[in-house]
């Protein structure tokens, strides 16, 4: 599944602007965050330029400008990216007390990540049984 699927609207619809990872930093540095009345051209001083850097908050500021901007912190999405990159390094024999401290989880919830299915049933497109 596609982390960008999870993502809310409004972040979707800011991934052709500044592309997937400026959305991740986006959201990472500021989900959660209102951002009122936008600049058209963001000094030095602003928040967006000191959490993003300039070209970022730029290229945010010149789409947005003179509106306010809601950024939500798609923790769905969030989530599901960090799960496939827990499953990922297990999967490369990384040991999941590892995972655990670098991710700041218990071991419990890693291992309760790993042994997830990858695929919810109820989201299944092909028919189960033949008509």
């Amino acid at each position: 599944m596609s982390e960008d699927i999870l993502l809310p609207a409004s972040l979707r619809e800011m991934i052709p602007e500044i592309g997937m990872d400026g959305v991740r930093q986006l959201v990472t540095h500021c989900g959660g965050m209102v951002f009122k009345h936008l600049p058209e051209e963001p000094d030095e001083t602003h928040l967006l330029v000191k959490l993003l850097g300039r070209d970022l908050a730029r290229r945010i500021c010149r789409i947005h400008a003179r509106c306010d901007l809601y950024i939500p912190r798609a923790k769905q999405a969030l989530d599901a990216h960090r799960n496939a990159e827990i499953i990922k390094r297990y999967d490369a024999g990384q040991p999941v007390n590892l995972i655990a401290a670098e991710f700041r989880l218990t071991e419990r919830w890693v291992r309760t990540i790993i042994n997830r299915p990858l695929a919810d049933p109820s989201q299944m497109t092909l028919p189960l049984f033949d008509s």
